[in-house]
């Protein structure tokens, strides 16, 4: 069963590497991952021009669109039987969308599958 990981995003060089090597380190391999870059003016084309896994499909826009526009590109890009979101600020653990995939196998009645997340601060200090 393939997945579609979709991600927009804009002005993310900050997260956007973490959120990319989650997925790509993913136990579950049958994937692609779409990302659209939503018209950025940091060094976030720069991040996503140096991808060289051929599960990767980058989508750079000229200009901000929303995030809602190229999140419904992405898809409208996606080949997979189901479609996973991931944000450009998200990690997911390795064996995210192993689990989801099983549960789904599980549970062929299934339409939608979510799964817990934990916040965490970004800063140094956990505040």
């Amino acid at each position: 069963m393939k997945v579609s990981v979709i991600t927009a995003v804009f002005n993310g060089e900050a997260y956007i590497q973490e959120a990319i090597d989650s997925i790509l380190g993913q136990t579950y391999t049958d994937l692609e991952y779409i990302i659209v870059n939503d018209g950025s003016t940091d060094k976030t084309r720069e991040i996503l021009d140096r991808i060289q896994d051929p599960r990767v499909k980058v989508i750079h826009l000229p200009e901000n669109q929303g995030a809602a526009r190229c999140m419904n590109l992405a898809a409208s890009h996606a080949t997979g039987e189901w479609i996973a979101v991931q944000d450009a600020d998200d990690i997911s653990l390795p064996r995210r969308l192993e689990l989801q995939v099983e549960h789904i196998r599980k549970n062929p009645k299934l339409v939608l599958v979510g799964s817990k997340i934990d916040c965490i601060s970004g800063d140094e200090g956990g505040n």
